[in-house]
């Protein structure tokens, strides 16, 4: 798999410009923290949640797929969630690191010299919550303000061995956005945004 930096650079802060962009230059913090709110829609405010209500641990190399428009990225990355916060690396195919991200519950601090200085790493922590965070903690936080989220479980082969599950955050009857989530790969897809990226186990992407 052939991993394209520049390519990668450009499309991601496209993609994170655009979210910036939506959450101001100055934007309120919850108290005694510097996590700045994430506007889920145009006016819907989200707060990240503590690392301690994640689902479950998790500690893997992964490959990234990004698409924002028709442009597309790929790139390999280290994540690991777990009660203490959130870490993510993103890596060249020669692996160095070409960004991190981490999460304590306190801050979020967000480093990649190729990326614009106002890019927040309270969306990308987001997009994690929603999909990797217990769903009862994430649907008590959305009820708050306005918004919900349905998940169904399915089977996502037909011989019934690996489980699917949807979870669509939803402002009445629209879909913002939806995550798919089998024991292989995460798709998180912002409807609204116009943004998605995959998550795949690097064994089976070959990495």
């Amino acid at each position: 798999m052939k991993f394209c930096h520049f390519k990668y650079s450009i499309v991601l802060a496209a993609c994170i410009s655009g979210l910036s962009v939506i959450s101001c230059g100055s934007t309120p913090k919850v108290a005694g923290s510097d996590v700045s709110p994430v506007y889920v829609t145009n006016s819907k405010k989200y707060y990240l949640i503590e690392p301690s209500k994640i689902e479950k641990e998790i500690d893997s190399y992964l490959a990234l797929k990004g698409k924002f428009g028709v442009n597309e990225f790929t790139c390999l990355s280290m994540l690991q969630m777990n009660d203490k916060g959130v870490y993510l690396c993103l890596l060249s195919d020669f692996g160095t690191t070409l960004g991190e991200l981490s999460y304590d519950g306190k801050k979020v601090d967000l480093e990649c010299a190729l990326l614009p200085k106002r890019m927040k790493g309270e969306y990308i922590v987001a997009d994690l919550q929603f999909a990797f965070y217990r769903l009862d903690e994430i649907s008590k936080t959305l009820s708050k303000i306005g918004l919900s989220v349905n998940a169904t479980m399915d089977f996502a082969t037909a011989d019934n061995l690996s489980v699917k599950e949807v979870r669509s955050i939803m402002k009445g009857n629209k879909c913002i956005e939806r995550i798919t989530k089998t024991d292989k790969y995460v798709l998180i897809e912002n409807l609204l945004r116009g943004y998605s990226y995959e998550l795949v186990n690097a064994d089976e992407a070959g990495v």
